[in-house]
């Protein structure tokens, strides 16, 4: 009477996308000093099939072994199981629809327009957007792309808000020699901000007959300073000096036409611009 062996799958775990495979079987129920690998003792070949296909979804597949015979023994091929854990989303390839805006005092939002691994295209059942998709002030920012269903874990794409290039230009003076200039936001001019953005301050200071401008201060509708969302180019202004000067005038006495009670002529100066 033969004996009998059992051949048991052993568990095997793989991740989403992978292809079908095993660790090889377990036997129980050889006689003596028989083994699989003993000569004459099994025929044929050991195989698997497989409940599962390659990218089929996340959960718990069978794996039967099958293809050995034996004169000695009745076998019987029992399953195992087969597991497929959802796959890292880590280094998975993020597009959006703009990696560079530029400031306009807006809240600014990207589009995810693909998320690709492997070759693969991922749709909205493998991935949600977390957090980083809007932006309103300079600066850089990323998308969180989550994995779920068939996909784990994280992954970021990252975009930027460019400062955006605006130019601050003193106006040109014209000063009485010894005077000083005139200060204040009224004596520059403010190009290329966002609309309904003004500057609130700006430092006007004098080298020679140069008007220099630094430390501009923008601020939005509100009030509210944005400043650092602008990139400043400062150009600075002439000064024009009108000189002081003086005149002399003499008055004199031609044949008695000017009564000055016989006494020299009189030189009257006279100071001004």
């Amino acid at each position: 009477k033969k004996a009998k062996l059992t051949v048991m799958a052993r568990p095997k775990t793989i991740v989403y996308g992978d292809a079908p495979a095993n660790d090889g079987a377990d036997y129980a129920g050889f006689v003596g000093d028989d083994t699989e690998t003993a000569d004459g003792v099994l025929s044929g070949g050991l195989v698997f099939d497989y409940t599962y296909k390659q990218y089929d979804d996340v959960g718990i597949y069978m794996i039967t072994p099958k293809g050995l015979t034996a004169k000695n023994y009745d076998i019987a091929f029992d399953p195992g199981k087969l597991i497929v854990k959802p796959k890292s989303i880590k280094g998975a390839d993020v597009k959006v629809d703009q990696t560079e805006r530029t400031y306009d005092g807006s809240l600014q939002t990207v589009a995810v327009t693909r998320v690709s691994m492997d070759g693969l295209n991922l749709n909205g059942s493998d991935y949600e957007v977390a957090t980083g998709a809007e932006g309103k002030d300079a600066g850089a920012y990323s998308v969180l792309i989550v994995g779920k269903g068939n996909y784990r874990d994280s992954v970021y794409r990252e975009w930027n808000i460019a400062k955006r290039a605006v130019s601050v230009t003193a106006i040109d003076q014209m000063i009485k020699e010894g005077a000083g200039i005139r200060t204040g936001t009224d004596m520059v001019t403010l190009s290329d901000a966002v609309s309904g953005h003004s500057l609130s301050a700006v430092t006007m200071t004098v080298e020679g007959r140069r008007i220099i401008l630094s430390g501009a201060v923008i601020q939005d509708a509100d009030g509210s300073d944005v400043t650092g969302n602008y990139n400043i180019t400062y150009h600075n202004g002439a000064i024009i000096v009108i000189p002081k000067i003086s005149y002399s005038v003499t008055f004199r006495v031609e044949n008695g036409a000017w009564d000055n009670k016989k006494k020299d002529d009189v030189i009257v100066t006279l100071n001004g611009w």
